[in-house]
């Protein structure tokens, strides 16, 4: 059998194999060249004994069945309608040159980000990293610096880095460096301690590598399925004046963004535009809640911890005995923006351990320190999940007699919260009528009691099956539809291999209020989980986002 034919030059992504011809579509082509070339060429002979069929005839009749399969296979999706009828097969350069029509353009991925642990010697007071020195997993994913680096103990520029003391290893010290995937694609999204060979950093400065905390960003190339989809509502406005209109202007610029809701006037949801003396609701306001990941990612910081006194000038809310003595750290805007919740918090040059969190206090600003992010908000829980949200923590530091501390707070948020607002309140940007509030929706997450599948004998993991449960509930807008159990039986028995899934399934949904007081709504069924609005907690189906991870799906499989 041929090769089939690459393009041929003519129609990019299209290529089609010539040996599917039938015999019929050879004779109809033959046919029909030499009675073309019969009537224009009066004294030659194009009969099917003579020579000239054989020599011009049969091949430029393959060459018309060609030509004729690529004209029919493009027909079929240069058009709106054919792409949208043959979504996953249409060639991705006819389906991107339809979207240009529309103003509308395929996302490319999304590149991961985060921060590399390096160890180095302790007797290093300086090292410059360069943009080429490369960090690569041991499945071959690789990494480098975002900038050339100079590390040093007594950091002097505000873009140089500190080397810290290993307070585990007296030999060596560490850096943590800035690094970025070389590609798009969610692959890249590793976990803490990942281990990482370097190359192109001298071996008489590096010891060993690891991610410090978990890579984020990270999004695959958008398919012809995906990009569709969002073709017909993006032919309404680009700006940020109506819901659909921004709804559309930010999936656009921000393609991470799988679910999108916007809150005005009418919405119960809205409480900034009552603030008036009356209490009656007005407009000029809107706050939109986005899902920007389907995971919810942990995220570190690094901030200096006071030592809490009995100056009550300079620690005024925190003069209890329960709290003298112990240390004091306040995330501003900025730190970690739209967090969810403070998970730990750590000292920075020891792996060592997790100090104790005794109170957490949420606050807020009306502006960040910059003029483009400066939304009026009128309490703490008007803030929360947004950019300006920021909090103070107290935690027991032990026995440490340091005034201040190094730590490290980390928290669970989905990224670009800031970005998005930022975007949002530029110039150009920004509706001259409305003050509109970007937030993380409110998370709900999603866990199941242990799933217990029957599958064919060594033909499938209990990962692989785990991993489509978690995909099925991560993939629901609960604006639109709820998490059924039929629902996770049907992802379980797409698998070929998959025999039967024991039932009962107690499904969990567990809500973090959107609130300054966070608060728990759990919701637990066998069948449908049916969330109801709660807008004293802040929520509705319209503002939560569901997040399921490995650990909230145990799953096993018995081997038939």
């Amino acid at each position: 059998m041929p090769d089939p034919i690459e393009n041929f030059n003519l129609v990019e992504g299209i290529n089609l194999d010539d040996s599917s011809f039938s015999k019929q579509e050879i004779l109809e082509s033959q046919l029909i060249i030499r009675q073309y070339l019969s009537d224009r060429y009066l004294d030659l002979d194009f009969s099917e004994l003579s020579s000239l069929n054989d020599i011009v005839i049969r091949p430029m009749s393959q060459v018309f069945l060609v030509l004729k399969s690529l004209i029919q296979q493009f027909s079929k999706t240069n058009t709106l309608l054919g792409a949208l009828d043959l979504k996953s097969s249409a060639s991705d350069k006819i389906v991107d040159a339809i979207l240009s029509n529309f103003s509308t353009t395929r996302n490319q991925g999304n590149i991961a980000t985060g921060r590399a642990k390096v160890l180095v010697p302790s007797n290093l007071t300086s090292i410059v990293i360069s943009k080429s020195t490369i960090l690569e997993t041991t499945n071959g994913l690789q990494f480098s610096a975002v900038d050339n680096y100079v590390a040093t103990t007594n950091p002097s520029k505000s873009t140089d880095l500190k080397i810290y003391k290993d307070a585990n290893l007296s030999s060596s010290s560490f850096v943590l460096l800035p690094v970025i995937a070389i590609e798009p694609g969610t692959k890249y999204n590793i976990q803490e301690y990942t281990p990482f060979s370097v190359k192109n950093l001298s071996s008489s400065y590096f010891i060993s590598a690891n991610a410090f905390s978990p890579f984020s960003g990270g999004r695959d190339k958008e398919t012809n399925d995906s990009i569709i989809s969002r073709l017909i509502p993006a032919i309404s406005a680009r700006n940020l004046a109506s819901p659909s209109s921004i709804k559309q202007t930010l999936i656009d610029k921000f393609p991470s963004i799988s679910q999108i809701s916007v809150h005005g006037v009418n919405s119960q949801l809205m409480t900034r535009n009552s603030n008036n003396i009356f209490g009656v609701k007005c407009g000029s306001y809107c706050d939109v809640y986005v899902k920007t990941d389907d995971f919810v990612k942990e995220q570190g910081v690094i901030k200096a911890a006071q030592k809490i006194t009995t100056d009550a000038s300079v620690f005024p809310n925190y003069q209890s005995v329960d709290f003298i003595g112990k240390y004091l750290v306040k995330l501003s805007i900025g730190d970690l923006p739209g967090f969810y919740s403070i998970n730990r918090v750590t000292p920075l040059e020891s792996d060592l351990g997790t100090f104790r969190i005794i109170k957490q206090t949420r606050g807020y600003k009306k502006q960040a320190n910059d003029e483009i992010n400066n939304n009026t908000i009128f309490s703490v829980d008007e803030s929360c999940y947004s950019m300006y949200s920021d909090i103070e923590i107290v935690f027991d530091g032990g026995v440490s007699a340091s005034s201040t501390m190094d730590i490290v707070v980390f928290a669970e948020l989905i990224p670009y919260i800031k970005e998005i607002q930022t975007f949002v309140n530029t110039p150009g940007n920004q509706s001259a009528l409305i003050d509109t509030l970007v937030k993380a929706a409110v998370p709900c997450y999603i866990s199941t009691s242990e799933i217990k599948v029957r599958v064919k004998a060594a033909t499938v993991s209990a990962e692989a099956l785990q991993s489509r449960v978690i995909n099925y509930i991560n993939s629901i807008d609960p604006s639109i539809e709820s998490v059924r159990l039929d629902g996770i039986i049907s992802a379980l028995k797409s698998n070929e291999n998959v025999i039967s899934v024991d039932t009962p399934i107690l499904m969990t949904a567990k809500i973090i209020s959107n609130t300054a007081v966070q608060q728990e709504q759990v919701v637990v069924s066998e069948s449908v989980l049916k969330i109801d609005n709660r807008l004293d907690l802040g929520f509705t189906k319209d503002n939560i986002a569901f997040y399921c991870r490995g650990s909230g799906v145990p799953l096993t499989i018995i081997e038939i």
